[in-house]
């Protein structure tokens, strides 16, 4: 099987079980439960669980597929709201967990908003084990990153980056590859961070670490769309931005988010700006920082008009 015919399996089959009425009628259940309805409930958590966990890897697989790029969103934003739902009320996964990998697929269909939210509630998780010796220490130092990359806190998350971790080969290869994406993230740098990740994310699954790896695929897929939206790809196509110092610092200035109200800004509350939303992404493929021509931009509140208008004067001075 090639992956022209993988990718029209997964398609097939997602779209089989998005349209499969069991699956709908557990959802509207777990979700009327959740807000305290009540009924004699006949859901299945399990069934629910797993159907998550092939809606969210399947989507995130398939979001790399352009043609498919839609059937992968609707995918995760539903996964993203089963882990949710079970993440409020479930009997039988751990409910954080569960909020975390909601978090994720939220982020990854675009619901940036939601992605935070969740986030927050869980900023103090940690995972456990049922065994005093069982070392879940490295995971937590995993899971702690996973966090503050949620919350855009990237210039934190790169000053928690613990050296001395490197006796654990899995710490090792993670350290690695975030280290590098942390890189181009922050300063533009160009280097590997895609395979990087990738490794990481395998080590995790062949040592059948699930809760890791299955974390860690989520935020391979996450790091690839990244590409897609990055303001140092996006804002540094023509070569007169690329050699202008005034751009590099004006994108340093959003990556690394060191001011306000003319003050350096703690470290713990910086939020870092480092990819366009789709509007702006938009914006700037049809020519705004390419053209002499005028533009009329007309988007609802709060979708991004405002740094659009920004870029152009910054463009034109």
């Amino acid at each position: 099987m090639n992956s022209t015919e993988y990718s029209l399996l997964l398609e097939t089959n997602l779209k089989s079980l998005l349209s499969d009425p069991k699956f709908d009628n557990y959802k509207k259940q777990i979700f009327a439960w959740r807000l305290s309805a009540s009924f004699k409930r006949t859901y299945d958590e399990a069934y629910l669980w797993n159907r998550a966990l092939y809606l969210s890897s399947n989507g995130g697989l398939l979001l790399s597929d352009p043609n498919r790029r839609k059937l992968a969103i609707r995918s995760l934003k539903e996964a993203a709201e089963i882990y949710e739902y079970l993440g409020r009320i479930s009997e039988q996964y751990d409910c954080e967990y569960a909020l975390l990998l909601s978090s994720l697929c939220y982020d990854l269909a675009g619901y940036q908003a939601n992605a935070l939210c969740l986030t927050r509630r869980i900023a103090e998780y940690q995972l456990e084990s049922a065994h005093d010796e069982v070392d879940v220490s490295s995971d937590n130092y995993i899971l702690q990153h996973i966090k503050q990359i949620l919350l855009k806190n990237i210039v934190k998350a790169k000053n928690t980056v613990r050296n001395d971790l490197n006796v654990d080969l899995g710490i090792e290869i993670f350290n690695n590859s975030i280290s590098k994406w942390y890189d181009n993230v922050l300063n533009g740098i160009e280097n590997d961070f895609q395979d990087s990740v990738y490794h990481s994310y395998k080590y995790y699954l062949n040592a059948f670490n699930l809760p890791i790896s299955h974390l860690l695929f989520l935020l391979r897929a996450r790091i690839n769309i990244y590409l897609e939206r990055s303001i140092w790809v996006n804002l540094r196509k023509t070569e007169a931005i690329r050699n202008s110092p005034v751009w590099t610092k004006y994108i340093k200035l959003l990556t690394h988010d060191v001011y306000a109200n003319n003050r350096v800004k703690d470290v713990g509350k910086r939020i870092s700006k480092f990819e366009l939303w789709v509007s702006q992404l938009r914006a700037v493929e049809k020519g705004l920082l390419e053209s002499d021509e005028n533009f009329v931009i007309q988007m609802p509140t709060s979708t991004g008009k405002t740094f659009i208008a920004e870029l152009s004067i910054l463009n034109i001075s």
